[in-house]
């Protein structure tokens, strides 16, 4: 789930912050070795979350949809 961005904005959570909470989770990941898709290219989509809250839209589930059937199937997951 992306972080909804304009949401952080209003609370004070820069776009610099956020940032720094991508890249500290793709590092934990890949010690893990675990895949990732972290939507991170929709944290500022106001389509991609209802409201800009931690629920989807369509669109925004028609993405996950695609990445939980490319991890299903064995492709790499696409962001």
């Amino acid at each position: 789930m992306p972080i909804s961005g304009n949401s952080y904005d209003h609370a004070g959570v820069s776009r610099s912050a956020r940032e720094d909470y991508y890249t500290k989770l793709r590092a934990l990941v890949q010690r893990y070795h675990f895949p990732l898709v972290e939507f991170e290219g929709h944290d500022e989509d106001p389509a991609f979350l209802i409201r800009h809250e931690s629920h989807l839209t369509a669109k925004g589930w028609m993405y996950y949809n695609r990445a939980l059937d490319d991890f299903f199937h064995g492709r790499m997951p696409r962001s």
